[in-house]
């Protein structure tokens, strides 16, 4: 395994933290949720008990719980389970049909921008602070994609 390929890997997994928080943020920029997509912390709607670190990990939480909270055992909703899949394998197989080039990496972010208006279309925005919290979860997204086309640069230029 090369420099290469670590840094392809370093991608996807900078993309597989993004599907876990696509779900709260998308999900807190809808109707009927107050909370601030600055708010770290993650917990179950129904009994509002914290949900731990180690059980925040998109798609494989879900496997390891069975789609339920492991306080409650209240189901959790499968569209964010669906939401979690698509953005992750929306991303990276953009990102691998460019050959994880900036370009490639660009486009995907792009495509989850698109993903995340299309999902709060669907469901409703809200109403308070709407325009304020978008912003801010607009600045989460361009943290992760300077962090990511910097990796794509460094693999363009490794393959050079």
């Amino acid at each position: 395994m090369g420099k290469s390929d670590i840094i392809r890997i370093a991608i996807c997994l900078t993309y597989y933290h993004i599907c876990g928080l696509a779900t709260t943020n998308i999900e807190r920029l809808c109707k009927g949720s107050d909370l601030s997509v600055t708010y770290s912390k993650c917990f179950c709607p129904v009994c509002n008990k914290r949900i731990n670190w180690f059980l925040q990990l998109p798609i494989i939480s879900y496997i390891i719980c069975r789609g339920r909270c492991r306080n409650c055992a209240s189901k959790i909703p499968t569209k964010s389970l669906m939401l979690e899949i698509i953005v992750f394998t929306v991303m990276t197989v953009i990102s691998a049909a460019f050959d994880f080039s900036p370009k490639g990496v660009l486009l995907s972010f792009g495509c989850y921008e698109l993903i995340k208006l299309i999902y709060i279309k669907l469901n409703g925005k809200r109403d308070k602070s709407f325009i304020k919290e978008y912003f801010i979860s607009m600045l989460f997204i361009v943290f992760f994609l300077t962090v990511t086309e910097f990796m794509a640069f460094l693999l363009f230029y490794i393959e050079k």
